[in-house]
Formats: C-alpha cells, structure tokens, sequence
C-alpha cells in the first residue's frame, strides 16, 4: 500500500533476546526484564512512543515529591552512616569486621571442552555473533557467551539457543576480614570492593543500549574513558590510605584496580584491529566478575 504504513503489533516494540545480543523489535512473550534490571536511561518502555506529556499541575505535584523525596534520602543516608555503613556488597559497624556479601552471576554458555585449543575456536565462533567468547577453566573450558540478570532470563536464552547452551551459575564468596583500619582506610576499603560491581554494571549497560543501538561506538568510548578515570582517581586515594599497610588484602585489592584500570583503558583504544565493540564489552565484563571472584577466594 503506497504512503501507508502497516500498523505495528505493540508486541513487536518489545526488547528481546537474540542469542547473545539484546534487541528491540522482538515477539510476544519475549523478556526484557534482564536488561532493565541493571540499565540507566537504557531501554525504555516509552522509547518507541515517546514519554507520556505531564499536565501542569501533575508537575507541581512530582516537584513538591521530588523534594520532600530527596530530604528524605539525606536523612536517611545520615542515618545509615551514623551506625555503620552497608551498600551493595559491602557492609561494616562501628567494630573491626567487614562483611562482604556473596553475588551470583548468571551466563549461558555455548558449550564446554577439554581442549583449550577447541574452547578458542567455539569462543571465537561466539564472538562473531556478539557474545563475548570468554574461556573460563574450571577444569573444563567454559565458553561463557553474556551475564543476564535473573536465572530465568539465562534459562529463556538456552532453550532458545538449544543444542550444548546451559546455563552456567557464578559466585563470588562472601567474606569476613577483621582489621584495626581508621575510619578513612575502611572507607576506601569498601569504595574499591563495590568498585567492581559498579564496573560490571556499567560495562553490563553500555553493552544493553549498544546492542538496542541506543547509543554508538563514540558515546561508549567516552564512558568507558569516564569509568577509567573514575578508577585510577580511586586508585590514588587508595593509596593516601593505606599506602603504609602491606596486608595481603590492600594488596591485592591495589592490584586488582590497577589491572581493571588498565583492561578499561585497552578497551578505550579505537584503534585496535578487529574490534568487536558488543563483544568486547561483554568480555570485559566477565573479565571483572571473575578477577573479583578469584581476588575474594585467595583473600578468604
């Protein structure tokens, strides 16, 4: 029909899971819950449409909430530092322990081998469709394709893919460490453990709206230079702060931020060959997830 256009099913503006890359346009009962859970200004319910327009008054009312909102996040926020700090993963009173909590991650991968060289070929085979072909050896070799959100996300994401896909479960242990830190250290201390977490949630987002093919490669550049600077300038008050404190964990933990620093910078380069920006963020990621990981067993 010329000049017409045909009129769309609202079920295909949903976000969906291709294989291993997120995408807009997807069919009814498609699941996008996965991508949200970490996104910030990402997929949008309202993307396609355009956000719904506010009436004056309903204005008013969202101003006068958003203050009243906002004394209310600074009360609470004095309050929760008054009697010890808990955010995220990280958690210390006004004693001596620190508690770092156990996350879960969730992957699909494509398959497992015994051989390294097969392991390679498979996660080179992944990469060229956006996955990040990361090889994780447990005494097998995993090839991990992307992190998803919840348990059932990554198990939609298997039966779709079918064949050897399973879903592959990793933990970050929860960990106890006891340290006569001053107030300072332990600040510092708990900034550089949520650090990767925030990382992975960033990288984890960049690569949502890259492959929404919300934002393009020059905008994800910008804000993995960002998450570099960020980094190293923790890196640097790391060591004001425990620069005289050689305990294995401030030691490991100053060198675990300097290599997430310089694996962000590595990301930054526009001039690498053969890049594959989506699959390269989601490498990076599961580069992050299990650094963490392997810093928190050899801490414990």
């Amino acid at each position: 029909m010329l000049g017409i256009e045909p009129k769309k099913n609202k079920a295909e503006e949903r976000e969906f899971y291709d294989g291993f890359v997120y995408r807009r346009g997807g069919k009814a009962g498609s699941s996008s819950k996965g991508a949200a859970k970490y996104s910030t200004g990402g997929a949008s319910k309202y993307s396609a449409r355009g956000a719904p327009k506010l009436s004056k008054t309903r204005k008013a009312l969202l101003t006068v909430f958003t203050v009243f909102l906002c004394a209310a996040l600074v009360f609470s926020a004095a309050e929760l530092f008054s009697g010890g700090l808990a955010l995220g993963i990280f958690s210390f009173g006004n004693g001596k322990s620190v508690q770092i909590k156990e996350q879960k991650y969730y992957a699909v991968e494509t398959g497992f081998f015994t051989s390294d060289s097969d392991a390679r070929a498979e996660a080179q085979s992944v990469k060229g469709r956006g996955g990040a072909g990361y090889i994780y050896n447990d005494g097998k070799f995993h090839v991990l394709a992307a992190a998803y959100a919840t348990l059932s996300d990554a198990e939609k994401v298997k039966a779709q893919l079918g064949g050897n896909a399973a879903v592959y479960e990793v933990k970050t242990p929860a960990l106890s460490i006891e340290f006569d830190g001053t107030k300072a250290q332990k600040e510092t201390i708990s900034k550089a453990f949520l650090q990767f977490s925030a990382l992975y949630g960033k990288l984890y987002n960049l690569s949502v709206r890259l492959d929404l093919q919300e934002i393009g490669a020059g905008a994800v550049y910008l804000a993995l230079a960002e998450c570099e600077n960020e980094t190293r300038a923790l890196i640097t008050e790391f060591n004001a702060a425990t620069g005289g404190v050689t305990t294995m964990t401030f030691i490991r933990l100053r060198s675990e931020l300097t290599i997430a620093a310089d694996a962000l910078y590595s990301l930054c380069d526009i001039t690498a060959q053969d890049r594959n920006l989506a699959a390269d963020l989601k490498y990076a990621y599961w580069g992050l997830i299990f650094k963490y990981k392997d810093m928190m067993g050899e801490i414990g």
